[in-house]
């Protein structure tokens, strides 16, 4: 289906980050508007200086350490320490909650 402006339809799904910077107690959040196995863009919430460490909090991951690479008015680039799986973050609750305590659950193989 094409909407009016000529682009395919998208996942409306908005997702949102805790993010506390180095030296901060509390978080601000954040809409995440792209978000990869190696970081995120975001938007919004307090502003960010580029460099600076972060905490990210992302839904049905958790807390993730990563780096601000870049800023750009009110958005900003922060790169993960480490992947994560961007599937899990945009999956729903209920569902990932699942998903971990079905695996939790299964019987180790001895294979």
């Amino acid at each position: 289906m094409t909407v009016p402006n000529g682009h395919a339809d998208r996942d409306s799904l908005m997702l949102v980050a805790d993010v506390v910077a180095e030296g901060e107690i509390s978080s601000a959040r954040h809409r995440v508007r792209n978000l990869s196995p190696g970081g995120m863009m975001a938007q919004g919430g307090a502003p960010l200086r580029h460099g600076t460490r972060v905490s990210v909090t992302l839904r049905n991951i958790g807390t993730v350490q990563g780096k601000v690479a870049w800023v750009e008015n009110d958005r900003y680039g922060i790169a993960f320490d480490h992947e994560i799986d961007p599937q899990a973050v945009r999956a729903p609750v209920a569902l990932a909650s699942f998903l971990s305590d079905s695996l939790k659950a299964r019987p180790r193989s001895n294979a």
